[in-house]
């Protein structure tokens, strides 16, 4: 595969009609940010196409298909251009058409993560391979992109959908189902009462619902989260998490500071218990102070007396 993907395929230079050429259904690049097509559009409408397309012609369809080129084809369209420029060579077979465009870009801005992920899916298919060190090599892609493409592929048709919404407004960002992605698999391996409660994409969707109704205001929230159950047994109860977890995620309107706020005073909580019972060992194990250290001493320890009794009062049987 390889070698197919470096070999350097003979091109011929023609002028091609603009209704003759179509988009590559296999383009990972569905999205055209219109700044940077307004400033294209401009430059083509006073230069013209000064780098040809690269494109192939259809055996099957006898039109052109473009490998390299898309937005200035658009920008033809919208000019009303009869012909562009364009390479043309021979028809690649439908996974090389896929890595060879994996492989043009891979220099340029890059493409959109999910539609990235949705044509990585079909070379995976293609190749019956998963190896995040292969994947990497024929396709250039960073073995990060590859990892964070998997992770897109894990979740349900309808959720890619809404990364893959028209609106900008409306579409979902990739980094916040990445981020989600580990609270997920910690959740269920430490807390699967959670899962018990909330089953199959409960989860998700709550979370889904709490971000865009900024109960979680970040991405990185979710690691927060993540810390607060990576740290039962360490400052937190387990039994404290997950009575915690369970009353954010039943709230609708309860957001993640509320959920913050109760584990730090837990853990403060926590911390104060263990500072208690030093000071219960060293006040029993010490016999006498000091005689210059009596009067200091002592009003230190009314003091601390007066503490105690306040919060006495104030704790619920």
């Amino acid at each position: 595969m390889d070698d197919n993907k470096n070999k350097v395929i003979p091109s011929k230079l023609a002028r091609i009609p603009v209704g003759k050429i179509r988009r590559n259904p296999h383009n990972p690049r569905v999205f055209f940010d219109p700044e940077p097509m307004k400033i294209l559009l401009e430059s083509i409408s006073e230069l013209g196409i000064l780098v040809p397309l690269l494109i192939y012609e259809s055996e099957r369809t006898g039109d052109y298909v473009i490998l390299d080129g898309e937005r200035r084809w658009l920008c033809a369209k919208e000019l009303s251009m009869t012909d562009v420029p364009a390479n043309v060579i021979e028809e690649p077979s439908p996974i090389n058409n896929i890595l060879r465009m994996f492989n043009i870009h891979n220099v340029r801005e890059p493409w959109e993560l999910m539609p990235t992920a949705l044509k990585l899916e079909v070379i995976i298919r293609q190749l019956n391979t998963d190896s995040e060190i292969k994947l990497a090599k024929i396709t250039s892609l960073p073995r990060s992109t590859v990892r964070r493409c998997k992770i897109l592929l894990s979740f349900d048709k309808h959720y890619q959908d809404m990364m893959l919404a028209p609106d900008p407004e409306r579409r979902i960002k990739p980094d916040l189902f990445i981020e989600m992605y580990p609270i997920l698999g910690l959740i269920k391996r430490k807390l699967p009462e959670v899962y018990e409660e909330f089953p199959g994409n409960s989860l998700v969707d709550i979370f889904l619902d709490k971000y865009s109704q900024k109960r979680l205001t970040s991405v990185t929230d979710f690691r927060r989260i993540a810390t607060s159950i990576r740290n039962i047994d360490k400052g937190l109860t387990r039994k404290f998490v997950l009575a915690t977890l369970l009353s954010f995620l039943r709230e609708k309107k309860a957001d993640l500071s509320e959920f913050i706020i109760e584990v730090d005073v837990f853990r403060e909580a926590q911390s104060i218990k263990r500072s208690c019972q030093l000071l219960i060992q060293h006040l029993s194990s010490f016999e006498e102070f000091p005689t210059n250290l009596n009067v200091e001493m002592k009003s230190i320890l009314l003091e601390l007396n007066r503490v105690i009794e306040e919060k006495l009062a104030s704790m619920k049987s």
